[in-house]
Parts: C-alpha cells; structure tokens; sequence
C-alpha cells in the first residue's frame, strides 16, 4: 500500500461506480442532524454493527466455508489463521448510507418515525472530499449499491480492494433504497484496535439543502430554521419542509 497516511480511494468495478456529480440524500432524526449541526462531521460506524444481519455476506461466507473446509481437513490451526483473518476484516470496516432517490414516503416513514426528521442533500464528489480530508488511513470508495441474491463467493480473496465490493452487495428486496454509500477500511496491521465508529469533518459547502419531514409542525419548522440560522456553517444552506403531502395545487416554490 502507499506510504502516504491520507485516504485511498480505491476503483471499483463498473456495476458499483457512480458519477462524481449524483446528487445524493440521507435521512435522519432530528436529534442525529442536531449532532451533526454542533460536530461538523458525518459519523461512520462499523459495518458489522448495522441492522440487516446479511451486511458483508459474501466476506463472511468466504471465511465460513473456508474455515470449514479445513476444520474438516483436521487443519485446526488454518482454520483459526483463517477466523481471525475475517473478524480483522470486519473489524476495520466502516460506512455511511445515503439515497440516489430525491424524496419518497418510504424514506420519510422509514427514517423520521417521529415525523419531525431531516433529509440532507449533496454530491457523491463532495462526499468523497469529505473522506479524502478527513486523515483516516483507509482505502475509501463511494459507490452504488448493487441489488442481486446473495450467495457464496467463491472466487473473493484476501483483500481490502475486494471487502468493499462486498460492502455494496444488498439483497433484493432492499432495492427500493437505490443506495448509494461511502464505505472505509483500515489500512493497519493486524492486531490493531479499531473503534466503533470513525467521523469525518464536513463545512458548510457540504451540503446543497436540508429539509425538515412534511409531517413536521410548524413550531418545529420554525425551530429547526432558527437553530441552523444561528449556526455559522449552516446559515447559508437553504432549509425548507417538504412538502409530500401538500395537494399539488397548494404546493408553492421556496
């Protein structure tokens, strides 16, 4: 790997790769953008750790049906190479999840429970800048995610390259997302501690716009409006509430 401690950006395969300009969204709770209001950064946490239990399958198969293929063999001590092996790969993975789709009611039900939740909006490019200044010796790519059967992969191996392609695979029924996410792994020895989570700085030309959930009252909007006018990285984005469920006629431009 280079000597440099900056990022690497790895190149992925063309079923992944996504042009720099996409615009891009993601959607969170009022209490996650407050975070994000007072931190400037985006938090990325280990993959292993996110909900949908068959994140990283195609890793995880690799290493199980290899491992069993020597425990078979009686070759206890590879098999142990090769265990450790997998949780240092998942250990070292790190992402964050945005969506090429604009808007949809899914997402806002999904996302913003409460009804008072925000979308933010930027760039692919933008993203990967963030990543790119951030100063986490990782290999880093943003790339869309690929929807197909999850199966066993035999032909993956041992490689960082590789684990990120496996970090954009989803099962089909999660096609709805049209996702798009930044994934990072480590480039460290084995051995070394990760932590549960990494963040990355963002200013205020990060972001294109921010929208507040249409469910939102309007003595939230008006909340939200005037917390992001007294912050002085936020106060030029433009902030609007959606308006999804306005009837068409009713809808006005802000």
């Amino acid at each position: 790997m280079p000597e440099s401690k900056k990022p690497v950006k790895d190149n992925l395969k063309p079923d992944f790769s996504i042009e720099a300009d996409t615009i891009i969204s993601r959607y969170m709770s009022v209490e996650q953008f407050l975070a994000i209001g007072e931190s400037k950064t985006l938090t990325l946490p280990k993959i292993k750790c996110w909900e949908d239990p068959n994140e990283s399958y195609e890793v995880r198969q690799f290493y199980d049906a290899n491992i069993r293929c020597h425990q078979k063999k009686g070759e206890q001590e590879t098999a142990l190479i090769l265990e450790k092996q997998k949780n240092d790969l998942l250990e070292r993975a790190f992402g964050i999840c945005f969506t090429k789709t604009t808007e949809s009611d899914a997402h806002w039900r999904i996302f913003s429970k409460q009804g008072t939740g925000i979308q933010i909006s930027t760039n692919v490019r933008k993203l990967e800048d963030a990543m790119q200044n951030s100063n986490i010796y990782c290999l880093y790519a943003v790339g869309k995610v690929f929807y197909g059967t999850l199966e066993y992969a035999p032909n993956l191996v041992d490689g960082m390259s590789l684990s990120i392609h496996a970090h954009l695979k989803k099962d089909v029924p999660f096609e709805n997302e049209n996702e798009v996410r930044l994934v990072a792994v480590f480039i460290l020895e084995s051995g070394n501690r990760f932590p549960d989570l990494i963040t990355i700085p963002i200013d205020s030309g990060f972001f294109s716009c921010i929208v507040i959930d249409p469910r939102a009252k309007k003595w939230e909007v008006a909340a939200l409006k005037s917390y992001c006018r007294s912050k002085e990285w936020l106060k030029s984005i433009p902030v609007e509430q959606s308006q999804l469920y306005k009837k068409v006629e009713d809808r006005s431009e802000e």
